[in-house]
């Protein structure tokens, strides 16, 4: 029996942009009706005021409303207006963004869309960003809220308000892209104070529910400006870090063996599904809850040159990347020791490791450049690199090897 009514489900759809056209035709055109593209829509959502433009019979009536004339054209027939935008306006746009960045084209195109999380008439959600990622089958649900200036406030309403619609949410979400879409819930916070202690804080680690404050949304967007090709890699591990990505088991050949009292393993594996898996932990406010942090962001200059590099015929990276697998209850490890493997000259042991497919499972201890350098390169998915992984290092014990290694101590 169909959760959703079938007009349910189209009103949803009408509210949504597929990144080729509106799904809704009446609303082909929107925003002073010159918005015609996905391109066009983020270029007005990326910015701070609201522009139209009016005969210049109408303009007392436009500037009553708070509109100012920015200049005029048609030989002064008509003109052009702004309009700043409100705050809260303002950062749902800029959040918004944020995810066409990313590449996700699929996207609300104002915020009026209502999704449905129960069976009577009343059961629906406004949401303020709704982002689709088709490739990577997921559905981001955006609460936005934001202050003009820095302050404590509770939300203990609004985040247990978003955990008990998130099973109908699934459902409808479910209904209308199909079962295997995950759905996300993100509590998109400005200049609202949460630490790490707080009930907040708390509640909304409970829940799953991702809490984007300023500092992500600070990180994530210097994200986007640096990675470039790879940025989504990045963006979807921080945001979901060791939450499966699928059912999927990585099965690879690998070489087992101890270094101090530290046991590891050696493989190799394409460049495309290392980014998948991995993540970097870098100097910045919004990892603070991995503490300590070591590595810098990442130099965009060097990826395109390591993109060139390798299109243009370079070939070799000897050295190994080293990672630290970050295991979880439902997110395991394993090495399944070969038939014979003991029957050596050494204690190291060949087999295969099992690798589940998580996001941000591997922490990318050396070697960050390499690895998204790739992204850029057409031997993103053939080539295979050396990779050296331990498993469950603590955040000091992996800056300390960063440090050894950086440093030429190893």
């Amino acid at each position: 029996m169909a959760w959703l009514e079938n007009s349910q489900v189209q009103e949803v759809l009408n509210k949504l942009y597929d990144g080729t056209e509106y799904l809704n035709n009446e609303s082909e055109k929107i925003a002073n009706n010159d918005t015609k593209n996905i391109n066009s829509l983020y270029r007005l959502n990326n910015s701070e005021v609201y522009k139209r433009s009016a005969s210049i019979e109408m303009v007392d009536e436009f500037i009553k409303d708070g509109w100012e004339v920015q200049n005029e054209t048609h030989g002064g027939k008509r003109v052009n207006l702004i309009q700043e935008k409100p705050d809260s306006v303002m950062f749902e746009n800029k959040v918004w963004c944020m995810f066409y960045r990313v590449g996700i084209r699929y996207l609300n195109f104002d915020n009026q869309l209502k999704l449905p999380f129960g069976k009577n008439p009343q059961d629906h959600k406004q949401i303020d960003v709704f982002a689709v990622d088709t490739e990577n089958k997921i559905v981001f649900l955006v609460e936005c809220k934001s202050s003009e200036n820095s302050k404590r406030k509770s939300f203990k309403t609004e985040i247990e308000s978003l955990d008990s619609m998130k099973l109908g949410f699934t459902k409808s979400i479910h209904q209308i892209f199909g079962d295997d879409f995950k759905v996300k819930l993100v509590f998109a916070t400005k200049k609202y104070l949460l630490k790490s202690d707080d009930e907040d804080a708390k509640r909304l680690k409970t829940s799953a529910i991702f809490h984007l404050n300023d500092n992500k949304v600070n990180y994530l967007n210097n994200i986007l400006l640096n990675y470039a090709s790879s940025a989504k890699y990045q963006f979807l591990g921080h945001i979901f870090k060791g939450e499966k990505i699928n059912d999927d088991i990585i099965k690879i050949p690998a070489i087992k063996g101890m270094m101090g009292d530290k046991e590891y393993y050696m493989f190799s594996l394409e460049p495309s599904t290392l980014l998948q898996i991995g993540y970097v932990l870098h100097r910045v406010r919004a990892n603070e809850d991995d503490s300590p942090t070591y590595q810098r962001m990442l130099v965009k200059s060097r990826l395109k040159n390591i993109g060139k590099y390798l299109d243009q015929g370079g070939k070799f990276f000897p050295n190994s990347v080293i990672i630290n697998f970050k295991e979880a209850k439902t997110v395991k490890v394993l090495f399944k020791q070969g038939e014979n493997s003991a029957d050596t000259n050494s204690n190291s042991r060949f087999g295969m490791i099992e690798i589940p497919m998580a996001f941000a499972i591997a922490n990318i201890i050396d070697g960050q450049h390499r690895v998204y350098g790739y992204s850029a390169s057409k031997y993103f998915k053939k080539d295979t690199v050396p990779v050296v992984a331990f498993k469950n290092m603590s955040t000091p014990e992996q800056l300390e090897m960063f440090i050894d290694v950086n440093q030429c101590l190893c």
